[in-house]
């Protein structure tokens, strides 16, 4: 634990972005994005925005998505598998 919360019971979060309703919401990391949290106190101790974001470079070209109907279709249209019946 950083010193400042030595003698606190803390957690940290990941972030992420849900791309549409109905879309896997785990999908899509938002990279250095992390809320710091007292959980005895139930309180936010500090926001850690460092990832590429905060550094205004392009959101990166990842997608996790499982959701069919959230799948791009560049994705679907490079498979080579036949269809299933």
């Amino acid at each position: 634990a950083p010193p400042e919360f030595r003698d606190r019971r803390i957690g940290w979060s990941d972030s992420w972005v849900k791309a549409a309703p109905g879309a896997n919401p785990y999908a899509r990391l938002v990279s250095g994005l992390h809320c710091v949290v007292d959980l005895n106190a139930m309180g936010l101790l500090r926001i850690e925005d460092e990832g590429p974001f905060a550094a205004g470079e392009p959101t990166p070209e990842v997608m996790g998505e499982y959701v069919p109907a959230h799948i791009p279709e560049r994705i679907l249209a490079a498979g080579n598998r036949e269809t299933l019946r």
